[in-house]
């Protein structure tokens, strides 16, 4: 993980904008002595000293328990500054337009603290409750090529984990397997970035609670762009080779049959269908370690088939000139841990990067479904986009008009 240099600066500027305008309104109704100003600087002393320490060291810091720490100082300082700086944006506006009419009204003051209250409850709930409100979401995909037999089978999705920056607070992850167990599952898929960075994060007691899954067609999992550890800094090309290998060795131990460009026949009922699992497939600056001719050789292309793939953009760069790869699954987006969900309304910042960001998608015969994700990245928050265990059933039938987005 690094905090990279103009983030940084941004961040800094952002202290010195909104703490130097709200400390100028505050001197013109309130005397400031030595005290109450050296009290009033302290919080941003501290922002702007911890700000210069992520820039220039946190690349040396080792271990999940750190990044975790790390989340949420980062989270502590968006929920008090980025409120700050939308009630000093209205604030301002408000003076310029006093100046320029000559008013005299403090309307727009108001506004820029009702804004900047709603902002500090978003990012409370978004972290405290948003961020581990796991919920089920049934979807349905119909096709023609459903075989008769798997006519109602149910595939229960999970992606995204980033277990380590959970840390040592497991409970979201045990109610989430919990969860999967009430599905009453024919199998459960996991489409990748099961870590944040490092094997370590696969504890023991990680192992221990997805080994619960049990479910007759199998447990299986793919890798996403976090689990290769190319966001962390590694002394030697060995410590990466190593750190990979314990990764997928964890992942094997929890259980998950772990696919890595192959494919695997599936038995339900007296019918074989086929699983397909790719590594990563991102558009750049993510790596590309996916390979989907070799995955797909010698598959029939008669049988329904469904793939793993942790990117959703590999979609309709690769995927769709495969026309018998019948259903897609992907993650990565986290729908961008934030947005609105109303009835069929979806919206969020991810749908300005990704065509495909959140829920069920058809082009042709072929769908796409892409999980919101259960864990997080970046800062500790959920808002208006829950994380996400998807149960998919199968049914035979003639393709809707209409597939969802």
């Amino acid at each position: 993980m690094r905090f990279f240099l103009i983030p940084a600066i941004l961040a800094l500027a952002i202290i010195v904008i909104a703490d130097g305008w709200i400390y100028g309104r505050l001197r013109s109704r309130i005397r400031f002595d030595r005290v109450r100003t050296i009290t009033y600087w302290l919080p941003s002393a501290f922002f702007a000293l911890l700000l210069l320490f992520f820039c220039f060291f946190l690349p040396v810091l080792s271990g999940y328990k750190a990044m975790v720490a790390v989340m949420w100082l980062l989270w502590l300082y968006v929920l008090i500054y980025i409120p700050k700086l939308f009630f000093v944006l209205f604030d301002a506006l408000g003076k310029g337009i006093c100046r320029l009419f000559r008013l005299r009204t403090r309307v727009f003051s108001f506004i820029g603290l009702a804004v900047a209250a709603s902002g500090v409850l978003l990012f409370l709930s978004g972290a405290f409750v948003g961020r581990t409100a796991v919920h089920v979401e049934n979807v349905t995909v119909t096709s023609p090529r459903v075989p008769e037999q798997l006519d109602g089978f149910r595939i229960v999705q999970f992606s995204d984990a980033h277990i380590g920056n959970w840390g040592d607070c497991t409970g979201t992850l045990e109610k989430t397997v919990a969860l999967i167990d009430s599905c009453h599952a024919d199998m459960v898929v996991f489409t990748g970035d099961f870590v944040n960075n490092i094997s370590d994060e696969i504890t023991p007691r990680i192992i221990e609670t997805f080994r619960r899954l049990q479910v007759p067609c199998g447990v299986y999992a793919i890798l996403g762009n976090h689990d290769y550890g190319d966001y962390h800094r590694w002394e030697t090309p060995a410590q990466w080779s190593e750190n990979l290998a314990r990764t997928k060795a964890g992942i094997r131990a929890c259980g998950f049959d772990l696919l890595l460009n192959e494919s695997r026949l599936v038995a339900a009922d007296d019918t074989v269908w086929q699983l397909v699992g790719v590594e990563n497939v991102g558009k750049p600056p993510f790596r590309r370690y996916g390979d989907l001719p070799l995955a797909l050789a010698g598959l029939d292309t008669t049988r329904f088939t469904v793939l793993l793939s942790h990117d959703p953009t590999h979609w309709r760069r690769e995927v769709l000139g495969y026309p018998f790869i019948d259903l897609t699954l992907s993650g990565h987006t986290h729908a961008g841990q934030s947005g609105v969900a109303r009835g069929r309304f979806r919206w969020s910042p991810s749908s300005w990067l990704f065509d495909e960001w959140e829920g069920l998608y058809r082009d042709g015969t072929q769908y796409l479904y892409v999980n919101r994700g259960l864990g997080y990245v970046g800062l500790p928050v959920r808002i208006g986009m829950s994380p996400e265990i998807t149960c998919i059933t199968l049914r035979r039938g003639d393709l809707p008009q209409d597939a969802g987005n």
